[in-house]
């Protein structure tokens, strides 16, 4: 996912961030009471999220950053 740098989320965050880091925190958030709830019928009484990651994103990191295009679209 390469988005361009203008894309942010209603909240305002990076498009890209919003996607691969607030949105796997949420999607986890949401699954906790399934998960709670899977630990009585789970055989090692455990359950467990793996979320998974490419080395990818340490190529566009400028893209993180707080660049010309960002500032101009912060709110005043």
């Amino acid at each position: 996912m390469h988005v361009p740098i203008e894309a942010v989320t209603s909240d305002g965050y990076n498009m890209q961030f919003g996607t691969n880091v607030v949105g796997m925190y949420l999607f986890t958030m949401l699954l906790i009471p399934a998960l709670l709830a899977g630990v009585a019928t789970s055989p090692d009484s455990h359950s467990r999220v793996v979320t998974t990651s490419s080395a990818l994103g340490r190529l566009y990191w400028e893209s993180f950053k707080d660049g010309a295009a960002r500032r101009k679209m912060a709110p005043t």
